[in-house]
């Protein structure tokens, strides 16, 4: 063995006792040639971490001028890659996000989707600081995903990764969010106000 990687079926026979003298012996020689050289990689590596850290420690950060932070993202936007996504895929861009009103104040909306014939709504709600929803029926279940901020529904407080489920026949009482906040809706198009 006198190269510097170990075959698999020896490394197997040897853990198992299987291997014969001649080729531990070999083994090991291996097995420390490669534990030196991985060792001294470390090492390098530990003190380019270390010099990189002291250099940057040394410096003052400089922010670039706002033109070329402008033109960099948007480059970026620009170069981004169009996916092959069909007639059966829809992609809706936060870049691009239209926020409508709605006919409640404080309140705007993104319609991600909506179709009649299955009476399926999916929203994205804007509520601003200090709004209140007000109380709505729901004939069908609507589900809303708390993305950022706060919303007290029934007196529990939601913050962004909580979940609500309604079912369908069930009143919501008003809403309020404090701070402001984006919600995910899934629910019938009958239950919007209009």
């Amino acid at each position: 063995m006198t190269s510097n990687s170990i075959p698999t079926s020896d490394a197997l026979r040897f853990a198992l006792g299987a291997l014969p003298q001649e080729d531990t012996s070999a083994l090991d020689e291996t097995v420390e040639e490669i534990d030196t050289r991985q060792l001294a990689e470390t090492k390098e590596e530990i003190d380019a971490h270390r010099l990189a850290e002291v250099l940057a420690s040394m410096s003052t950060p400089i922010a670039p001028p706002s033109s070329i932070k402008r033109s960099l993202l948007a480059r970026i936007e620009q170069d981004r890659p169009i996916l092959p996504l069909g007639d059966q895929v829809f992609v809706s861009l936060a870049s691009q996000a239209e926020w409508m009103p709605t006919p409640v104040p404080g309140i705007r909306q993104r319609i991600l989707y909506a179709d009649p014939a299955t009476d399926r709504l999916t929203v994205l709600l804007k509520l601003a600081p200090k709004t209140l929803f007000p109380d709505h029926p729901h004939p069908t279940v609507e589900e809303c995903l708390l993305l950022s901020g706060d919303l007290t529904i029934n007196g529990v407080t939601l913050y962004a990764g909580d979940y609500q489920r309604s079912s369908g026949g069930t009143h919501h009482a008003p809403q309020w969010s404090e701070e402001g906040c984006v919600a995910l809706i899934i629910t019938s198009l009958s239950a919007v106000p209009s």
